[in-house]
């Protein structure tokens, strides 16, 4: 049964470890302000969001310069990067920092 302060797909949900998920995050945080200020009267701490963003931004880049050797540009070249929804890092590639082998992109 969902309440306005509770959806059901929380209920049950380790909030402490969830949402730092940046998936989980986006969607169920950034675009609702009353829960970032309810976040932030409860003393969440944003910067641990960071380290994660830093390594998604790691693997874009590696997917990135992949696809443009792929597509034989040469890295000057600026294009729009799409990557498919279904794209996780694969383990054990090492054309990839292993810090970011099975994260979804």
């Amino acid at each position: 049964h969902d309440s306005k302060e509770y959806p059901s797909e929380w209920h049950g949900v380790d909030l402490a470890r969830t949402i730092y998920d940046m998936k989980w995050w986006t969607r169920h945080v950034r675009s609702h302000p009353e829960r970032v200020a309810e976040l932030n009267e409860l003393g969440f701490v944003w910067e641990r969001l960071q380290p994660e963003w830093n390594l998604i931004l790691e693997a874009l880049i590696v997917y990135s310069n992949l696809q443009k050797r792929t597509r034989g540009r040469s890295n000057g070249e600026m294009d729009e990067l799409l990557v498919p929804t279904s794209f996780v890092v694969p383990h054990g590639n090492s054309q990839w920092p292993r810090a970011t082998w099975g994260i979804p992109l």
